[in-house]
């Protein structure tokens, strides 16, 4: 019962199940033998983030005419710390984690748009949508250091 649910983007139903799992009688061996102590671990907090996961979670709009910009945006995330990219999940999504399948529900991207703002502007994200604006920054250490500043500020609701 529990194995339908791994990777699943739902923790309450899978610790549900994970509960139903354990109560059938004697066929607990036989459902978690054979996962390992980190599988399972991932199934209840999520997979442990790494730059190539996210960067595979994301789409870019529009998706011509800013090579340069996704490019620069793609290789800031892939130096990104393991907290740093936590907390680019948290701004973005309002979820600190990806699910233990390392994608989101129903293969829903993050969406990257860059938008024809002011270079000063910070990113900004819409949680409920799943989307960053971001300027088309033209320098990739100031495509670095104004997105670090954005993740970096006190949001003012988080979703765990």
């Amino acid at each position: 019962a529990y194995l339908k649910h791994l990777g699943g983007g739902d923790r309450w139903t899978a610790y549900e199940a994970f509960a139903e799992g354990l109560t059938l009688k004697g066929r607990r061996r036989e459902l978690w033998a054979p996962l390992t102590g980190e599988q399972i671990v991932e199934v209840f907090e999520g997979a442990s983030l790494t730059p190539g996961a996210i960067v595979e979670n994301l789409e870019f709009k529009p998706g011509y005419g800013y090579d340069i910009q996704i490019g620069a945006f793609r290789r800031v995330v892939e130096g990104f710390t393991q907290e740093e990219l936590s907390m680019f999940l948290r701004f973005a999504t309002g979820i600190g984690k990806l699910p233990a399948n390392r994608r989101f529900p129903a293969g829903q991207k993050l969406t990257i748009r860059f938008m024809p703002d002011s270079l000063d502007r910070l990113p900004s994200a819409h949680t409920c949508f799943w989307v960053v604006d971001l300027p088309p920054y033209e320098d990739e250490a100031e495509m670095a250091q104004k997105l670090r500043q954005a993740i970096a500020a006190p949001q003012p609701f988080a979703l765990s």
